[in-house]
């Protein structure tokens, strides 16, 4: 028995994107409650000429 889904496994009842339709908002949430994506810098919202973007770039 495998632990996680893991898509070498699936079958095409498990991975049928009639089925199963990709859902952003919810996908973006799960994302962004992972640890490592958690500690990932956000880019600046200023333009790529602002000193800001220098500094986090």
């Amino acid at each position: 028995m495998i632990p996680e889904p893991a898509p070498g496994y699936l079958s095409w009842d498990e991975a049928d994107p009639d089925r199963h339709p990709f859902d952003k908002a919810s996908a973006t949430q799960v994302v962004r409650s992972l640890g490592p994506a958690q500690r990932v810098p956000r880019r600046p919202d200023v333009p790529f000429a602002e000193p800001a973007m220098s500094a986090w770039s």
